[in-house]
């Protein structure tokens, strides 16, 4: 009987420390936040939205949203964003330097909307959009530093170059889409 009640009492430890294990790292993942995305989306064919995001202490994420029912951005806080992405996200090998890190942060505070549309020669759509964006969560913002696809474009706010040279480091930065 004595040894029952220590088997039962085991397993329950056992539970107990497993479950608290999950929920720690789960929390940790979630309480990150996201300060730059390098993502395609497209909305022809079938919901698709994929790509990598950083995150304020340099790890970096890949993720898939395709056919998620969760992903309805037009009514989303850049908090739940940042929250259903990392969520469903994986975490990579790689890192971002501090010195990067600290220049990232930078120009998300200090970033601006400055667009201006590209011509690409593409008279077909439903390419969809491959995006590079910086996050601010002081303004709840995503601001869009060059975007290729059905709607090319760039930001030509003046730190737009050097964030994304940056970028390009740890991101795959779009081309324009170029169809014979």
């Amino acid at each position: 009987m004595k040894k029952k009640n220590l088997i039962i009492i085991l397993i329950v430890i056992i539970v107990i420390i497993s479950t608290s294990v999950f929920l720690i790292s789960n929390n940790r993942k979630t309480n990150k936040r996201i300060i730059a995305e390098s993502s395609h989306i497209n909305y022809a064919w079938g919901f698709k939205y994929q790509g990598t995001v950083i995150c304020e202490d340099g790890s970096i994420y890949t993720f898939d949203l395709s056919d998620s029912e969760e992903a309805n951005f037009d009514e989303m806080s850049l908090d739940k964003r940042n929250e259903l992405i990392l969520k469903n996200g994986e975490l990579t090998k790689e890192k971002v330097s501090r010195k990067d890190l600290k220049k990232l942060k930078e120009y998300s505070e200090k970033i601006e909307q400055k667009y201006e549309t590209r011509e690409n020669g593409i008279s077909t759509r439903d390419f969809g959009i491959v995006s590079v964006s910086i996050y601010n969560y002081r303004k709840d913002t995503i601001t869009m530093l060059t975007q290729t696809g059905d709607n090319p474009m760039d930001n030509v706010w003046d730190g737009s170059e050097e964030a994304l040279e940056v970028l390009s480091k740890y991101l795959s930065i779009p081309e324009d889409i170029d169809i014979d």
